[in-house]
């Protein structure tokens, strides 16, 4: 079960939305943790935060 939940976070984890114009866009695994450009607006788009429970 753990190995079901953990590919669909990496899966999940590639969507982004454009902080400026909302768009929803996928990104490719490599770029995982660097922030992108948006492919609409050209706004850049940091890397999700971690969400970590302490």
């Amino acid at each position: 079960m753990w190995y079901f939940y953990a590919s669909l976070k990496a899966a999940l984890d590639l969507k982004r939305t454009c902080p400026k114009c909302k768009h929803s866009q996928t990104t490719k695994l490599h770029l995982r943790g660097k922030t992108v450009s948006c492919k609409r607006c050209g706004a850049d788009i940091p890397p999700p935060k971690p969400n970590y429970k302490t």
